[in-house]
């Protein structure tokens, strides 16, 4: 019966991902067999995808994020998946709903893994991230259903050996299972308060650093100071702080900018207190067209549609079609901007 479900669930997903095309690896195991899957994704679509058609009830999906960007949103919020980046999400909560961008080469590793296997492997540890926690513990929080971390560069750069093991066949089984143990070490452990282990240091202070940054772009988006100001007054170098920034927030010092200028435009018409012009002006923008295609590459539909687009999702996310509705509540980042 186990053969049979698992066949099941195979052909299910190879079914999804053959329309996409490209590339679609079983790399190990499966999750009605040992709890755990993991899998090898490669391709370019001109239609935006339907990620979450792939997803598994009742696991917990960490996606290894090397190229191409994702979304994942629910009624509680949106959540841009950058490249280089690492996400944990729960498609059980709130109706989670997953795409990828259309026009876009995506590469990227998923580990599926069942409650019960993360029950065997960390047991109740108190210690473990509250998001994780609640997943274990069967109270899955809707407004934790996904989290985003920056992908350590160690795990860049071993990117190619989940493809390849560089171990004899027969202990790739173990190999596997101790990239997964690796996984659960750097990511599903809260801190503690107390210790602070080596590097912990100076990744505590390239974090307050790109707090810093954060806040001073914040303060005034429309005429933000200039980088070299902002690392004069943190006390580093330019070239440093925009470094240590994009390794902490998964995206550069511009695109951060333009994401905060654009979120605020995007609040500016939802209130209805702003026109577009008005809005684009009010953010830093001193070329409408330059506006309205940072927006559309953004939210996916031109400013002057965007508040109707937000009502189509409050009002009828689950019946949405298949390209209106869907549309009017994409969010992307763009990879190169300019502020």
């Amino acid at each position: 019966m186990q053969t049979k479900a698992r066949k099941a669930v195979m052909t299910s997903e190879r079914e999804v991902w053959q329309k996409v095309g490209g590339e679609w690896r079983p790399l190990y195991g499966g999750i009605e067999t040992s709890g755990l899957s993991i899998e090898y994704h490669r391709f370019s679509s001109p239609r935006e995808v339907a990620w979450h058609e792939s997803f598994h009830p009742e696991t917990l999906e960490v996606c290894l994020n090397l190229e191409g960007r994702g979304v994942l949103e629910n009624l509680s919020g949106t959540r841009v998946l950058m490249p280089r980046m690492v996400a944990f999400y729960i498609p059980d909560t709130e109706g989670l709903r997953a795409t990828r961008q259309a026009g876009e080469e995506h590469c990227f590793l998923t580990v599926e893994i069942t409650r019960a296997y993360l029950q065997e492997l960390l047991g109740t540890d108190s210690r473990l991230q509250p998001w994780l926690e609640n997943f274990l513990s069967d109270e899955v929080s809707s407004k934790v259903s996904a989290e985003l971390e920056p992908m350590p560069p160690a795990l860049q750069r071993t990117f190619d050996e989940w493809l390849h093991p560089p171990v004899a066949k027969p202990a790739q089984d173990c190999w596997f299972r101790a990239r997964v143990l690796d996984l659960a070490a750097l990511f599903f452990f809260a801190p503690e308060e107390d210790a602070e282990f080596f590097c912990s240091r100076q990744k505590k202070v390239a974090h307050e650093r790109m707090e810093k940054v954060k806040q001073a772009l914040e303060a005034d988006p429309a005429e933000p100071p200039r980088v070299e100001e902002i690392a004069r007054q943190i006390g580093c170098s330019a070239s440093y702080l925009s470094r240590i920034f994009s390794a902490e927030a998964g995206m550069t010092i511009p695109q951060y900018l333009r994401q905060l200028r654009l979120e605020k435009a995007a609040g500016l018409l939802r209130a209805g207190t702003h026109n577009v012009t008005e809005a684009a002006f009010e953010v830093g923008y001193n070329s409408l067209s330059h506006f309205s295609k940072a927006f559309w590459e953004m939210y996916g539909c031109c400013p002057g549609l965007y508040p109707q687009g937000m009502a189509v999702f409050h009002a009828g996310r689950g019946a949405r079609s298949a390209n209106a509705q869907v549309n009017a509540v994409r969010i992307t980042r763009p990879m190169h901007i300019k502020p």
